[in-house]
């Protein structure tokens, strides 16, 4: 496991050793390697309370979602959340919660969800309704950027435990081992290694005549994999504005590819 590196480096310390296509705005970069530090954001943006099935407020009659910034993890408060219909406003807790009564006689279909933010560019999307549970609960919003940037956010399920996106191109390849380009115009800002991630990786800009590829790899040891009960989603922002969101289940592959970018354009493999 990737911890492992983090342990051993305590050992030696008290020892005293020491296919859609989309448009992009576009520019370069080059490489350089970093040795990978394990900060707080190793732990993704989710604590273990947060982390923990929401089952008990399903029991008192509630469907509760938590909002949280993709790159700081702050809990976001004051956003106004629009779901099955009714509006409400997240509390200083990043948290908001509708009645269960909503969405309690639907059965195994996809109900709108939506969330604004001033600051942040608006979320849309549609979860999964089974019988009064919804497959997600945790969302994390993406401030507004510039206009040449593209950001990728990486969530899953508790399992497989340890997913890691890689962006690559000839000049430089972004992953947990290497999370910035030596003049910055791409880096990793958030990695987890403990389940429903994030991993966050913010691209400044796009050189038209590169070739670019996003893919994950699945770090969890064993036969761990992507599947219909552990599932993975992947947000990609461009141009200030939400694109897409790729939802990935039934993947028995280590290595998923995700997208690739050619002239400027963003090609989907999903």
């Amino acid at each position: 496991m990737k911890q492992s590196i983090f342990v051993f480096a305590l050992i030696l310390i008290f020892s005293g050793c020491g296919e859609n296509n989309s448009r992009i705005a576009v520019n370069s970069v080059t490489s350089h390697i970093t040795d990978r530090t394990v900060t707080s954001s190793n732990n993704g943006c989710w604590n273990s309370l947060e982390k923990a099935e929401i089952s008990s407020d399903e029991l008192d009659g509630k469907v509760t979602f938590f909002l949280k910034d993709d790159t700081s993890c702050q809990k976001i408060s004051d956003a106004q959340v629009e779901f099955a219909g009714k509006i409400k406003q997240s509390n200083s807790d990043g948290k908001v919660s509708f009645p269960i009564s909503l969405i309690e006689k639907i059965n195994n279909r996809k109900v709108p969800l939506k969330i604004r933010k001033k600051g942040y560019i608006n979320y849309k999307t549609y979860l999964d309704v089974m019988i009064g549970t919804v497959w997600k609960n945790r969302f994390l919003l993406s401030k507004d950027m510039s206009p040449k940037s593209v950001k990728f956010v990486l969530e899953w399920s508790e399992n497989p435990k340890d997913l890691d996106l890689h962006f690559k191109t000839d000049s430089y390849h972004i992953y947990y081992g290497n999370r910035n380009s030596s003049q910055g115009e791409a880096n990793l800002d958030v990695d987890d290694v403990s389940s429903f991630g994030p991993e966050t990786i913010l691209v400044k800009n796009i050189k038209y005549n590169k070739k670019y590829e996003l893919y994950i790899n699945v770090y969890s040891p064993h036969n761990a994999r992507i599947n219909k009960r552990n599932r993975a989603t992947l947000t990609v922002y461009k141009d200030n504005r939400l694109d897409k969101i790729i939802n990935i289940k039934d993947n028995n592959q280590k290595r998923v590819d995700i997208l690739t970018i050619n002239n400027g354009f963003i090609n989907y493999k999903f």
